[in-house]
């Protein structure tokens, strides 16, 4: 996976609404058969926690 350069694949975080940048370490949390990415292991936390208060 790319990570580095204008094309770095990246993804929102739902908790704190962070941009993420993808790497083998981003913290995330399979939901609904979909991943969700994290900007640290606090925001993943409370996300397992109560999916439905950080979703749509």
């Amino acid at each position: 996976m790319e990570t580095e350069g204008p094309e770095a694949a990246t993804a929102v975080d739902p908790v704190c609404h962070m941009t993420v940048k993808l790497a083998e370490d981003t913290p995330t949390s399979p939901h609904n058969g979909q991943a969700y990415y994290f900007c640290c292991v606090p925001c993943q936390k409370a996300f397992d926690q109560d999916p439905a208060r950080y979703l749509p």
